[in-house]
C-alpha cells in the first residue's frame, strides 16, 4: 500500500469528530495518526479523508429534510459544470403509409452549477476539549446540523443573490396556489390537492414530500371535521410525507399580513446539490488563544438547481 494514500480499512472504528478532536489534542491510535497524514496540506489546513468527509455528509442528509425528500447529491468537476435541461418534449404525430414523418424537436436550456462557499465556524475551549470523553460526538454533530440547516434553508428559500443558490421557492417555472390576498389559514386540504394539480397539469412527476413549518404542519395535523374528529387526508395523498423546517420562513409577507409562511412540495428527485468538493476542516489554533479556546472552521463549497421548475409547487399566503 502507498504510504500517501489509504483505503476504507484503514479507518474502521474511527470516525470524523475523533479526527476533529485529535487535530488540537493529539492522535491516541494508529488510526487517528494516519488520518492526520492524509488530511494535513501544504497551506495549513485540514481536510478530512473522503471516508470520513462521507461521514459528516451523512449526517448532514439525515438532517437536511430538502434531502430526506429526494434531493440528489452529485459532484462538481469545476467551479462552473454545465448540464442539458430539457424543457419542453417532442411531439409525436400520426402518419399515413408513404407520408413524411413530422419532425418535433425536444426544447433544451442549459443548468449551469456555479458552487457558493458554505462554511461554519465553532469555538469549542481547550479545558472542554481535554476534559470531555463525547467532545468529538458533540462536533461532528453540531457542525453536520449547522450544515443541513442552512442547505435545507436555501434549497428552499434561497434568493440566488448575496453569494447564495436559488432555491425552490424561487424559481422562475415553479408552480403556485395563493391563499387570498391577504393569506388565510388552512382549513382542509384543497390547497395541497390544488398545488398537485398543477404539477399534473405540467406532466411533472407524483409529489415525494411537502415541506412546510412546524407551525403549518400543525395546522394540517390540527384539522378536524363538522363533527370534531380528526380530517383524515384525502386517499391520493395519505401517504405523502408532510416534512417541517424551522427554516421554513413564518415571517412572510401576504398583503396586509406580515406572519404568512408557505408549503414547498414537489418531485424533489429533481432537486439536485452539487458538490465542488468535500468538506474541509480547519482548525484556528490562535485566533481565540488568549481566551485559551481552538475553533474550527468547516467550508464546502455547493449549488443547487433543478432539472424540471414545473416538478414544484408553493402554497403562499398561510397564515395562522
Amino acid at each position: 500500500m502507498s504510504n500517501d494514500r489509504f483505503d476504507v480499512e484503514d479507518y474502521l472504528g474511527l470516525d470524523s469528530g475523533d479526527v476533529l478532536r485529535a487535530l488540537v489534542c493529539g492522535a491516541s491510535s494508529p488510526t487517528e495518526r494516519r488520518a492526520l497524514s492524509e488530511g494535513l496540506d501544504t497551506a495549513g489546513g485540514y481536510t478530512v479523508p473522503a471516508v470520513l468527509s462521507a461521514q459528516l455528509i451523512d449526517l448532514m442528509a439525515i438532517q437536511a429534510r430538502v434531502m430526506q425528500a429526494g434531493a440528489a447529491l452529485i459532484p462538481l468537476d469545476s467551479d462552473r459544470n454545465s448540464f442539458a435541461k430539457q424543457t419542453a418534449d417532442p411531439t409525436p404525430s400520426w402518419r399515413g403509409e408513404n407520408q413524411l414523418i413530422a419532425e418535433s424537436d425536444p426544447t433544451f436550456t442549459q443548468v449551469t452549477f456555479a458552487p457558493k462557499t458554505l462554511a461554519v465556524m465553532v469555538r469549542v475551549s481547550q479545558e472542554l476539549l481535554d476534559d470531555s470523553v463525547n467532545i468529538g460526538a458533540a462536533l461532528q454533530k453540531s457542525l453536520a446540523r449547522a450544515m443541513a440547516l442552512e442547505v435545507d434553508r436555501v434549497a428552499l428559500l434561497g434568493t440566488g443573490a448575496a453569494n447564495e443558490p436559488l432555491g425552490v421557492l424561487n424559481l422562475a417555472g415553479i408552480n403556485s396556489v395563493s391563499m387570498g390576498a391577504n393569506g388565510a389559514a388552512v382549513t382542509d386540504y384543497t390547497d395541497i390537492l390544488d398545488a398537485i394539480l398543477a404539477m399534473q397539469e405540467d406532466n411533472a412527476g407524483e409529489p415525494t414530500a411537502a415541506i412546510m413549518a412546524p407551525r403549518t404542519i400543525r395546522a394540517y395535523n390540527g384539522l378536524v371535521d363538522t363533527t370534531g374528529q380528526p380530517m383524515m387526508r384525502p386517499k391520493s395523498i395519505e401517504n405523502l410525507p408532510f416534512l417541517e423546517t424551522t427554516q421554513m420562513s413564518i415571517t412572510q409577507t401576504q398583503g396586509s399580513a406580515s406572519n404568512a409562511s408557505s408549503v414547498v412540495l414537489g418531485n424533489f428527485s429533481e432537486l439536485v446539490i452539487g458538490m465542488r468538493n468535500q468538506l474541509r476542516i480547519e482548525v484556528l489554533k490562535e485566533r481565540y488563544r488568549e481566551y485559551y479556546q481552538v475553533a474550527f472552521l468547516a467550508a464546502m463549497r455547493v449549488d443547487v438547481q433543478a432539472w424540471h421548475d414545473e416538478s414544484f409547487a408553493k402554497i403562499v399566503g398561510i397564515i395562522p
